[in-house]
């Protein structure tokens, strides 16, 4: 099943200049298998124009301790949502992010809330 985006609030305007476009808080539902590269993320039933970007807000008591982080693509209302978790070299010390692999299972993380820019 791929990745699914519902949305917690209505729309809003993100401010009182005109064109600025709008804000949504959107659940993200993931996926049993992370597709290399990210999942791909279609906004446009909320934002029909263009998506600028998002970021978590919140996150599900078991994450996993993945980095998520919002890259738009080709599409203006769509973009993936890549995963990233901390490589632990020795005791108390982390490495470097490394993107989550192929297949991994990141469901824990359902129910991660984001904001997300758009119009």
């Amino acid at each position: 099943m791929p990745l699914t985006a519902a949305v917690l609030s209505t729309r809003v305007a993100s401010g009182a200049i005109p064109g600025l476009g709008f804000v949504a808080i959107v659940q993200l539902t993931y996926d049993s298998a992370y597709l290399n590269g990210g999942e791909y993320c279609d906004l446009s039933a909320i934002f029909p124009n263009t998506v600028y970007g998002g970021t978590p807000i919140a996150d599900t008591a078991d994450d996993g301790g993945w980095l998520c982080k919002y890259v738009a693509g080709a599409s203006p209302t769509s973009g993936l949502i890549q995963v990233w978790g901390q490589v632990t070299i020795a005791a108390g010390t982390c490495g470097p992010l490394n993107s989550c692999l192929s297949a991994q299972d990141i469901s824990a993380m359902n129910a991660q809330v984001w904001v997300f820019y758009g119009r």
